[in-house]
């Protein structure tokens, strides 16, 4: 007799999801700070419109970059 506790795991449809699910690329984001090799930037899946741009640029100076595809 085998005294071995292993247990198995079933595949369920949501592990192969998560396995399978890709994070949606970056369209650029916010960067704070105008040095070139010293910043904080923050990525947003999708490019906000060009007031909202404008306005985070202005009031808080944080400065709107496009990734490179």
């Amino acid at each position: 007799m085998n005294n071995n506790t292993e247990t198995t795991k079933l595949i369920t449809p949501e592990d192969i999801a998560a396995f399978l699910f890709k994070p949606p690329k970056d369209a650029g984001g916010y960067r704070l700070g105008n040095i070139s090799n010293y910043y904080t930037q923050f990525n947003l899946p999708y490019k906000p419109n060009w007031l909202h741009r404008q306005c985070m640029r202005i009031f808080l100076g944080w400065y709107w970059v496009d990734n490179i595809k």
